[in-house]
């Protein structure tokens, strides 16, 4: 009586095709995790200064130290220049702080955002 592997060339005893399809498939993953490199996600808060590295909030402080120094207003430039953060992740947190009441957004006849924080103006 001759006892097959199921077309492996094995013996049914040695393991059979099903344990070779989870040798298989164990392998696979194992190569996958060791040798293919994965880009790895950026953290959300990233900047390029270590002053500025940390929670939203402490962002937002640091735009208030901001306009205080420029005197109550400022844009997304003054934002992007002087925190080292990306354009598109200053405005939306500018956005996000105006309120109407501490953070006001204003528009010139230019199309230039002024972000004014009433309460920092020299008076």
């Amino acid at each position: 009586m001759m006892m097959n592997g199921f077309g492996f060339g094995f013996p049914f005893f040695m393991g059979g095709p099903f344990l070779w399809l989870i040798v298989g498939v164990v392998g696979y993953f194992i190569v996958r995790r060791f040798f293919v490199s994965t880009p790895r996600q950026q953290h959300p808060y990233t900047d390029r200064t270590e002053a500025y590295r940390g929670r939203e909030d402490s962002l937002e402080t640091s735009v208030y130290r901001l306009a205080s120094k420029l005197d109550g207003t400022i844009t997304v430039s003054d934002v992007v220049t002087e925190m080292g953060i990306e354009p598109k992740r200053a405005e939306k947190m500018l956005e996000t702080m105006a309120d109407g009441v501490r953070v006001r957004m204003e528009v010139d006849d230019a199309g230039i955002v002024y972000y004014e924080f009433p309460e920092l103006k020299p008076r």
